[in-house]
């Protein structure tokens, strides 16, 4: 496991994030070893979850996929960029994070997770400990605290998170960080009307009730239905 998180560290140092950019509607994907981003129109972004099943002897196992395309109009090649998820409310929650602020702007996004360090341990075990002098928790719940933190190597994994917090991802070049510069409200690009209409059917799909997944299925049904032959 520790070799996972410093090997998943230093890959973070060297690679550069997906950038979206809301005013522009486009998102720059940067090639690992390469300065020459990919822009690519927000609406032509594909996203998908798949879900690969294989069977161990004993039981059926189930991995899913969170992925997205980007398009290289000049190369004509299509990068994918995939995260392992583990179930498919995970990817369709990544997924409407990143369409949350496209559409709706950062304050609908999640949060950011909080800082995390030795010092957070700390005032974890003092307000447990005060929680205790308080009569809030029980002598069995301290004693779990200290079980598992202690399974767990006490301080490490907070140490891990403050070596990670040192490393941050590879700089983007100044051609993206210009692309990445705030526009004039004036000159904001516009939703498409078919991206308005999507967004407006999804709407009165939540308002029903319905999830994400029910929306589509229904789409695609009616869809099916209208194709049919009949006689």
């Amino acid at each position: 496991m520790t070799y996972a998180v410093i090997s998943s560290t230093r890959q973070k140092a060297r690679v550069r994030p997906l950038r979206f950019n809301r005013q522009r509607r486009e998102v720059c994907y940067l090639p690992e070893g390469s300065d020459t981003p990919i822009i690519q129109p927000w609406e032509d972004l594909v996203a998908w979850m798949s879900v690969s099943t294989g069977y161990t002897g004993a039981a059926v196992m189930s991995t899913y996929t969170f992925g997205l395309a980007v398009d290289n109009p000049v190369t004509d090649r299509v990068h994918f960029l995939t995260h392992g998820v583990l179930t498919p409310a995970h990817a369709l929650g990544k997924w409407e994070a990143i369409r949350c602020f496209m559409e709706k702007g950062p304050e609908h996004c999640p949060g950011v997770a909080p800082y995390e360090s030795r010092a957070t341990f700390d005032q974890l075990r003092a307000d447990l400990h005060q929680d205790y002098r308080d009569g809030y928790v029980s002598a069995l719940k301290v004693f779990w605290f200290y079980l598992a933190n202690v399974v767990t190597w006490w301080k490490f994994p907070y140490w891990v998170a403050e070596w990670d917090h040192r490393y941050s991802m590879k700089s983007m070049p100044t051609s993206v960080e210009e692309w990445s510069r705030p526009l004039p409200a004036a000159q904001w690009a516009k939703p498409s009307a078919e991206l308005l209409k999507q967004n407006a059917a999804l709407a009165k799909s939540y308002a029903q009730g319905k999830n994400f997944t029910d929306h589509f299925n229904t789409e695609f049904n009616q869809a099916k239905t209208a194709e049919t032959p009949f006689g």
